[in-house]
Order: structure tokens, then sequence, then C-alpha cells
């Protein structure tokens, strides 16, 4: 069984990849950097292309802005990221 992990270098990204090995699926890491697959979750036709190659069975979104004040100014920005 295969999980996408996106946010994998996140705190909770680590936490769930982590977690999904002990379990014994081949996890994936996405995010913008320091990850398998560099994605940026905003791009549909990059995240549709993962998707589409990777073929996961389970799909962990992690990816997040954590500054509040970001959040506060560009709600759009907020609601398709989370």
């Amino acid at each position: 069984m295969v999980m996408l992990v996106l946010g994998a270098t996140g705190l909770l990204g680590q936490a769930f990849v982590a977690e999904g090995r002990t379990r014994g699926l081949t996890v994936k890491t996405a995010a913008r950097k320091n990850a398998e697959i560099a994605l940026d979750i905003g791009d549909l036709d990059a995240l549709t292309d993962v998707l589409a190659r990777i073929q996961p069975d389970i799909i962990v979104n992690c990816a997040a802005i954590v500054d509040v004040g970001a959040c506060e100014r560009n709600p759009g920005l907020a609601y398709r990221t989370h």
C-alpha cells in the first residue's frame, strides 16, 4: 500500500512518514523542498501529475500555512492550502 504525504517535511508530516513506515507502508514524501517529490500543492497541474504517477492508496495532507497573520491576510490561499 502506498501512502503519499503532502507537507512531509513539517512536524506533522514527519510524524505521518515515520508512522507509515513503521506500519510497513511504502511512503512517498512531497513538499516544496527537501522531500522525494518537490511539489507546490497550489500548482494543480503538478499535483495532478504526481497523483497520476504515484497512484497512492492513501493521501495525507499535512501541508499548512503556519503564519496566522498570513492566513488572515489571504484567507483564500489559506482555504486552498488547508
